[in-house]
């Protein structure tokens, strides 16, 4: 496997983002002013006179001072930059043609650390910049913050971020489980809120909406778990699980108490036969086995209960994107049916790197849980660590100088498989 630098990749998804948005722009206007109906007569048109050549354009001082900034060095431009800030307004010439093209390529000019002091001072002196590309800027901050374990800094950015936003943007799923695997739960819950407020604008998708409720019912969940599930907790769960978007049907409801009895260890114990089935009821079970995976987590390794819970999300995916029946696990982990779900975390666009490196600890995990409950046995447990080992090798090999910002996710991994 390999893979680009944190910084290549961000470049480039806002090239990507930037040329969608430009060909949407240019196809609306394409419609709006496309030309009339063609003449149905058999004469054909005279041909059109070929449009004048457009003369040269004229140097102006912008054009002075990005020669001059692209040849600077990362103090220099640093020191460019802050003198534009002191003078320039969002209005101006200057603003449009010079301030997101030029912070983000400071990024390759200076270190990562003084990138990111740099951001902090942007947020303080001039919000309004900061504000321009603050999904981005924000999703840096968090990133490095949780690499430094500077919790204060990410959570102040974080809760700013949550408090002014008014859309739901690309960085926001990344940037979202990245601090709950970090273990912060309030700032992540703080996202997820803003995220399901009404002051969002546009219409989510079906994902984007199945998402933030997968997200939203957690604090519910444990709620109810710590209830007893009884009638009443299940109730208040599921008229908020209905308030929130989630279908009013008693067969939900059932499906929603069924899920917190997983989580409460209240359920009847799994049988491999149970889980070797291969009927229409197999991917529900796979969320029912997770459910007990999470509260195993919990138990018998430790783990915060929003890190267990994001790790059995990030499983569930890991699972489904294998393209395997999920009762083939129990036979087994193979490297030829993980990888390539790895490997596509780590693509040019991707932003869910995380989820590649967490994917393997989930996994590992998964068959410790297998073994002790008696649905895996040794051999299968020791082959998949084989697998898990060699592959959280391979991603840091892969990662290069970015693996410091997953580095974190070690702690959650068995001392021997370091």
């Amino acid at each position: 496997m390999s893979a680009r630098s944190d910084k290549e990749r961000r470049q480039q998804k806002k090239k990507h983002d930037e040329k969608r948005r430009r060909a949407a722009l240019q196809a609306e206007l394409a419609r709006q002013t496309k030309s009339p109906a063609p003449n149905l007569s058999p004469r054909p048109a005279a041909p059109l006179p070929p449009p004048p050549a457009k003369p040269a354009r004229e140097r102006t001082a912008i054009d002075d001072w990005w020669d001059e900034y692209e040849a600077a060095d990362g103090a220099g431009q640093l020191r460019m930059l802050r003198e534009k800030l002191e003078t320039v307004q969002l209005a101006d010439e200057w603003y449009q043609d010079v301030f997101d093209e030029a912070i983000t390529s400071l990024e390759n000019r200076l270190s990562e650390a003084e990138y990111i002091a740099f951001l902090e001072e942007l947020r303080t002196k001039r919000p309004d910049v900061f504000a321009d590309g603050a999904e981005w800027h924000t999703w840096s901050m968090a990133f490095c913050c949780v690499a430094e374990e500077r919790w204060e800094a990410l959570d102040r950015a974080i809760f700013e971020f949550a408090g002014a936003m008014t859309e739901i943007s690309e960085p926001y799923f990344s940037m979202t489980s990245l601090i709950r695997l970090a273990g912060r739960a309030e700032p992540a819950q703080r996202l997820i809120e803003a995220a399901m407020s009404p002051e969002i604008s546009g219409e989510l998708t079906s994902w984007t909406l199945s998402e933030l409720i997968g997200w939203a019912l957690f604090a519910p969940y444990q709620a109810c778990v710590q209830a007893g599930v009884t009638d009443e907790a299940v109730d208040e769960l599921f008229r908020y699980a209905v308030r929130i978007g989630c279908r009013d049907t008693d067969k939900d409801r059932q499906r929603h108490r069924e899920f917190a009895l997983h989580l409460a260890g209240k359920a009847d114990r799994w049988t491999r036969d149970d889980l070797l089935k291969e009927d229409n009821r197999a991917g529900r079970r796979v969320l029912l086995l997770a459910a007990d995976y999470m509260r195993w987590l919990c138990a018998s390794r430790g783990f915060e209960p929003v890190v267990a819970d994001e790790l059995r999300r990030i499983l569930v995916y890991t699972i489904d994107d294998m393209k395997r029946r999920p009762a083939a696990l129990l036979r087994g982990l193979r490297r030829e049916d993980l990888e390539p779900v790895l490997a596509r975390k780590l693509g040019v666009f991707s932003l869910d790197r995380a989820h590649a490196v967490a994917g393997i600890v989930a996994m590992r995990h998964f068959y410790d849980f297998l073994a002790e409950s008696e649905l895996a046995d040794r051999q299968k447990r020791e082959s998949a660590h084989t697998v898990c080992d060699a592959m959280w090798k391979d991603l840091q090999r892969a990662l290069k100088d970015d693996w410091r910002h997953y580095r974190f996710l070690g702690r959650y991994m068995p001392q021997a498989a370091q």
